[in-house]
């Protein structure tokens, strides 16, 4: 004969709340597993935008840098097809322009400004954008060579300074 181990109710009841108990801890320590996992998605992905955000702009300051040395290439052709000096126009110091710029203003630090309905950058009319332009001409070799120097500053948020330089070397090839 086979026999057979029943249990009270007092002793059912007993283990089942036990139990239930396990049931309550395991859900609360999945819940806690799911939320730091979630957390850690979350981070990362705040992270990726913020990313992406400065290297949209780094990537529209090395445009504009090199903007500006070829606005300061545009005056050194412009002076050959009008006959005159090569470097016509051009003094040493520390210069901001726009496009078509055929001149020079002194550096003041303005914001460029991006114009939606020209599509064009600009210190006049537009929306302003976090950058500024500094152009930099120094003579070398006995006023043979300028050393044209663009240089794009800009703060994102949290206030990092970025910046991007580009340097280009003209001649007197006349």
């Amino acid at each position: 004969s086979k026999a057979r181990l029943s249990l009270t109710a007092p002793a059912k009841s007993a283990m089942n709340k036990n139990i239930s108990g396990y049931i309550l801890i395991e859900c609360m320590v999945a819940m806690t597993i799911l939320t730091v996992g979630l957390m850690s998605v979350f981070s990362l992905l705040s992270r990726s935008l913020s990313s992406n955000r400065v290297v949209a702009n780094r990537y529209q300051a090395t445009y504009l840098a090199a903007e500006g040395i070829e606005l300061v290439k545009g005056i050194i052709e412009d002076n050959a097809i009008k006959g005159l000096s090569w470097n016509a126009y051009l003094n040493e110091g520390e210069f901001e322009t726009e496009f078509p710029g055929d001149i020079l203003e002194s550096y003041s630090g303005r914001v460029i400004k991006f114009d939606d309905a020209t599509k064009s950058f600009n210190y006049e009319d537009g929306k302003d954008t976090p950058f500024t332009r500094k152009i930099i001409l120094t003579f070398l070799g006995g006023g043979n060579e300028i050393k044209v120097e663009s240089i794009v500053e800009w703060v994102c948020r949290g206030s990092a300074a970025y910046s991007v330089r580009l340097v280009a070397h003209f001649f007197d090839w006349r």
